[in-house]
């Protein structure tokens, strides 16, 4: 990826909603957004975001969305349909978001066959270049001046 500029590397940023680590292997992903970049900007046409039925009761949790119940996902895709579409943006990319390994460890868990060419962490990035706390999404949009751009840019 080294030989060439970053923009023209496949990427897909991916983000995830689960039950929580401390379920082990029974977390369940109850949300999934996953946006391809082309030419350094998010490929909306392509874009995939959905809800996802994990086929059992969701645990109240305090860091659980409280529009993930059980009645919002009842209807939602299953985790089959979700992988077979996760599979299609992701493998072959380098798959990329805040904190991914946390992610990645989920989506390898419920889907062996989504292969991304590798992660790039966002958070990871904000350490190497010594940016001071808070290092969430939403101050790297304000230190970096994005926050318009990607206003612009996502769908009302």
């Amino acid at each position: 990826m080294l030989d060439r500029p970053w923009t023209e590397a496949p990427l897909c940023a991916l983000d995830l909603e689960g039950t929580g680590a401390q379920d082990k292997d029974n977390e369940a992903i109850l949300e999934v957004a996953a946006v391809p970049i082309v030419d350094g900007s998010p490929d909306l046409s392509s874009a995939y975001e959905s809800l996802v039925n994990p086929g059992r009761t969701v645990p109240r949790r305090p860091w659980i969305s409280p529009g993930l119940t059980d009645e919002a996902l009842r209807e939602a895709p299953s985790p089959a349909q979700v992988g077979a579409e996760l599979e299609a943006r992701v493998n072959g990319r380098y798959m990329v978001g805040h904190n991914v390994s946390v992610d990645w460890k989920l989506v390898h868990l419920r889907h062996p066959s989504v292969r991304p060419a590798g992660l790039i962490d966002t958070l990871r990035l904000a350490r190497h270049l010594q940016i001071p706390a808070p290092r969430g999404l939403g101050a790297l949009l304000d230190r970096f001046e994005l926050r318009e751009q990607v206003d612009k840019s996502v769908p009302s």
